[in-house]
């Protein structure tokens, strides 16, 4: 999973083609911590962090750094806690027989993530 993490980030960097791109060092102590403070991520959820760094979702001034990936993965977690809050409200209304019709995950975290992001793209 080390060398995934470690491909994603250089991957990212092309893209974005960053003026001063991380150092080698800086790259594994990254994915490092990044695996050390999230360990529950799976591939499916690294993919999303680094694709909303490259749709520009997440604000990056100048180059991308281990800060920016590690406070990108911190807003997919409390998102991703959202989204279960969200979905544990709405079995308890299904319970009760408040509510008609289950809403998908992925419906439910891409309205987090485009009411999250909105004000971003107005800067």
């Amino acid at each position: 999973m080390l060398a995934f993490l470690e491909a994603l980030i250089l991957q990212t960097q092309d893209f974005l083609g960053s003026a001063k791109p991380m150092n080698e060092t800086q790259v594994k102590i990254t994915a490092q911590m990044m695996l050390d403070d999230y360990p529950h991520f799976k591939i499916p959820d690294l993919r999303g962090i680094f694709n909303r760094i490259m749709k520009g979702k997440i604000t990056i001034y100048g180059s991308m750094t281990g800060t920016t990936i590690m406070t990108a993965c911190e807003q997919w977690h409390n998102d991703r806690c959202d989204i279960a809050a969200i979905n544990s409200q709405n079995n308890r209304e299904s319970h009760d027989g408040n509510r008609t019709g289950e809403t998908s995950l992925r419906e439910r975290f891409h309205e987090i993530d485009t009411k999250k992001f909105k004000t971003d793209h107005t800067k």
